[in-house]
Formats: C-alpha cells, structure tokens, sequence
C-alpha cells in the first residue's frame, strides 16, 4: 500500500473520571468499538489484498462514518483489574524495557503487568486515508492521516503515507517540515526508514528550488541507506550525472 516507491520512481473529559471509573472503561469502550469497526475494516481491507479497489472505495462513506467516532488522541493506558493495558505497540515496548529494568514508568511501578491490546483506531485511519487518496481527493486522504497519527504517532506506514501524499501535492515546506519534526522526535525508526524520510525532505527542498539544500540531504539519505534505489536517483537527478 506505500505509494512513496511509485511516486519517487515518477520523479519525484475522561480525566476527570475517578480511577475505577476510567479502569471499568478503558476494559469495556474500546472493545465495544472494536467490534463496530472490525466487520468493515476487514471487508475494505480484504477488497484492497484482493485488487478490488473501487469497491473498497464504496465502503469509503462508512469508514468516514466509523473514523469520526475515534477520538483525535493517542489511547493513554488503562487500568482493568490486575493488567494496565497499553494500545500502543511502541509504548508497549517502552513499557516492557522499564519493567525489565525495574523502573517505573509513567506512575505504573516496574511491577505491573503490562498487556498489549490491539484496536483498529490508526488501521481504520490509514485504510480510509489510503481509499480515499485512491479516489483523488488527497487534501482529504491527509487529515485522515494524520488524525491517524494523532493515535499512533510512531506509526512508521502511517509516516510514509503523509509523506507520499504530500510528494503527490507538490508540498515543498510541508515535507520538510513534516520530515524534520519525524527526524527529530522518532525513537524507533530503523536506517531505511530513517533514511525514507530524509529522502522526502530532499525533494520537498527541490520542490522549493533549493537543489542545494536538496543534495545535502540525500547525500544523508544515501549514508542512511546505501543501497536505496530511490536516493541514487534523486542523487542523479540533482548532479546531471
């Protein structure tokens, strides 16, 4: 589904909830939504695996419909009963190194028992921004987006999707402002990705006429990852050769 490859190749007021309130919600709401969500997430998705993709973009009025439902912010973690659940797989993993470690994390103490719980908040994001950049409408595929990176802010296929939506766009200042802010602020993204992201920055600096500027940050997108066909290119592109 990451367009990013194709494009370069083209040329470039719970918390005023007593304690047991929000335990004995956080084990039952997000479940409940799950379920609404699920049956349709998982027929677009199968649409899409299958090829099917103008009638995955029939569904689009019912996903739209299912994401305004999803609250704009990230699923803090919650109590219920023994566990705290954590519906972010890279808090998750923050949360397991602190107990390793025996440190508390965010008020839990390295005791608790952390357990991980899937909910298809960001998917439904991403499967609704990608139909609908499928359908053309790109301004709107970019708040669904990025509303799904308000849930998942370390969603590295959510990432890659603003960035080729905003390639599509022409969007010089917004990728390298995106690119910069991604850069700065991620904890986890491995070389490739890393680099992925420079890479946009480039060309949202080329798209600014700074070539300059541009081959700088793909000579670092290319020490990120050599082996990137799309930084070559790009390098290419800018140096004539």
């Amino acid at each position: 589904m990451n367009k990013l490859a194709a494009i370069w190749a083209l040329g470039l007021a719970a918390m005023m909830l007593p304690a047991a309130a929000q335990a004995q919600s956080g084990c039952t709401a997000y479940d409940a939504q799950a379920k609404t969500i699920n049956p349709t997430l998982d027929n677009a998705v199968d649409l899409i695996s299958d090829q099917k993709v103008q009638e995955g973009i029939a569904l689009l009025p019912d996903l739209e419909a299912l994401l305004a439902t999803v609250p704009a912010k990230f699923p803090a973690p919650q109590r219920c009963g023994p566990d705290v659940l954590v519906f972010d797989d890279h808090q998750f993993a923050e949360f397991q190194d602190a107990k390793q470690a025996g440190k508390a994390v965010q008020g839990y103490p390295a005791t608790s028992n952390f357990v991980f719980r899937d909910i298809p908040f960001a998917d439904l994001a991403y499967i609704t921004g990608w139909l609908t950049y499928e359908k053309g409408d790109f301004d709107k595929a970019l708040t669904f987006y990025q509303k799904g990176l308000v849930i998942a802010p370390n969603d590295h296929n959510l990432v890659n999707e603003v960035l080729a939506t905003m390639i599509q766009q022409s969007d010089g200042p917004g990728l390298v402002a995106f690119s910069d802010k991604f850069l700065q602020t991620d904890k986890d993204a491995d070389a490739k990705v890393r680099s992925n992201v420079m890479l946009s920055k480039a060309i949202g600096q080329a798209f600014q006429g700074d070539s300059d500027a541009a081959l700088i940050s793909t000579d670092l997108a290319l020490e990120l990852w050599p082996e990137s066909e799309n930084a070559q290119d790009m390098k290419a592109q800018l140096t004539g050769s």
